[in-house]
């Protein structure tokens, strides 16, 4: 089986790795399970479920409590990053060092918050109990109203995941990546991976990135997919096993993959 399945992943073009570079072993140093990760300044921001670390120069350091703490992303034009909950938002300043509750609008409809990215000092947030996509303009160091963003009626009932490069893309549970332009669906034509994306996937992509990044838990790899919907790299191995987030640093050509609390390195060919 094992000789089988590495000729397979030889014809699919899937490069087994079978001990990835590991940076740190966090096993027993935080509070809970990793579950996101920003890469910003040359350091690394990890958000569990209570807390949000700082690991820079080979040392974890505790930021800050962030309560029933879910999701993280960057602010990327402003020394700050975001963080949520089920039903909140808050920033949290690298400057000062420090939380707020970011308290705004949700009477445009949003109920939930599923995944969320920031674009042009806008924050856009999947809500696929409402079927919808909803944007916070930027508004004196914080942010405005929710408007809805999608100009379409479209289901995005078993959407898990979005990334944003002006352009948004979304992912569903059966592995289905949509596109979005101003609010509507656009064609994106992607070759489809085999084998399939499974449930639980999480789409990334990164301002200036000409790649959209893949994690699909259920077969323990990591998709990189040129903007045309070209696959360029897959990558498993036994050891991706609890894959929930990922970073990447252009300048070293290099992912940097969070599994459970292990943060590993995987150098790629970014040409």
């Amino acid at each position: 089986e094992e000789r089988v399945s590495h000729e397979l992943n030889k014809v699919r073009r899937i490069y087994e790795v079978p001990s990835p570079l590991e940076v740190v072993d966090l096993t027993g140093r935080l509070n809970a399970s990793a579950r996101q990760i920003v890469q910003k300044n040359g350091a690394f921001y990890i958000l569990d479920q209570g807390m949000l670390y700082l690991w820079s120069q080979d040392d974890l350091s505790q930021l800050t409590p962030v309560e029933n703490g879910r999701l993280l992303t960057d602010w990327p034009d402003a020394n700050r990053l975001i963080l949520a909950n089920d039903q909140k938002f808050f920033i949290y300043d690298l400057d000062s060092r420090k939380l707020s509750d970011l308290s705004i609008s949700i009477n445009a409809g949003n109920t939930s918050i599923q995944d969320l990215g920031v674009y042009g000092d806008n924050i856009y947030v999947l809500d696929s109990k409402a079927s919808q996509i909803f944007k916070y303009p930027e508004s004196d160091n914080s942010f405005g109203t929710a408007s809805r963003w999608l100009q379409e009626n479209y289901d995005l009932t078993q959407a898990g995941s979005l990334a944003i490069d002006g352009s948004i893309y979304t992912i569903d549970q059966n592995g289905h990546i949509t596109k979005f332009l101003k609010g509507r669906v656009e064609d994106f034509n992607y070759h489809e991976p085999r084998p399939s994306i499974g449930a639980g996937a999480i789409i990334k992509t990164f301002r200036d990135s000409d790649y959209l990044y893949i994690i699909d838990p259920p077969s323990h790899r990591i998709v990189i997919m040129d903007k045309e919907g070209n696959i360029k790299d897959q990558f498993t191995s036994a050891k991706f096993d609890q894959l929930t987030d990922l970073a990447v640093d252009r300048e070293k050509k290099a992912i940097y993959l969070l599994n459970n609390n292990h943060l590993y390195l995987l150098p790629v060919n970014q040409k």
